[in-house]
């Protein structure tokens, strides 16, 4: 395993390991949004199915409209809160990959410019596969992400419906 890691460290580069430090920090973000989804019930558990009524309940109580309003968008802001940086995390990553393959194609021009006459295809192509990690590494980190950002907003989307037919009686 460690063999793997210092492979990839010294084929994907700063860039890579970049890359990776950001895939672990959108993992670690996600798994706190479902977390705290599961505990405010809006991913019910059986501990935890009673909890969004409990919440609905609390604001349907207030009588004046404004602050009603004003708590329940308060109440799906706090649900929203990550999915920024999720966002930026999404546009980041390939964009990452992409800077370290053209830094990687830098490399391997450089290499051939300085080999002259000398340059062969196997060196080219280990060049431009080392280039072409990080772009797979970006893909990598961004996919996953996106694809649980879209998953996260759907239910809190969902869930802002109920919010509002329980709350405002559908409006």
């Amino acid at each position: 395993m460690l063999t793997l890691w210092t492979d990839f460290s010294q084929m994907a580069g700063n860039i890579g390991l970049i890359l990776v430090v950001l895939g672990f920090f959108a993992s670690i973000l996600i798994v706190y949004k479902v977390i705290s989804f599961m505990y405010l019930g809006v991913m019910p558990t059986p501990m935890t199915k009673h909890k969004s009524i409990e919440i609905f309940t609390a604001i349907s109580a207030i009588k004046d409209k404004e602050i009603k309003i004003v708590h329940s968008e308060y109440y799906i802001s706090q649900l929203q809160s990550g999915f920024n940086i999720l966002n930026i995390l999404v546009t980041i990553a390939p964009l990452l990959g992409l800077l370290g393959t053209v830094m990687g194609m830098i490399e391997a021009f450089q290499s051939m410019a300085s080999l002259g006459d000398a340059v062969n295809v196997a060196s080219l192509a280990s060049g431009i596969w080392k280039a072409l990690i990080t772009t797979a590494t970006g893909l990598s980190v961004a996919i996953p992400v996106v694809v649980c950002l879209h998953i996260l907003q759907s239910i809190v989307e969902k869930h802002t419906t109920v919010l509002n037919k329980a709350v405002f009686g559908g409006t």
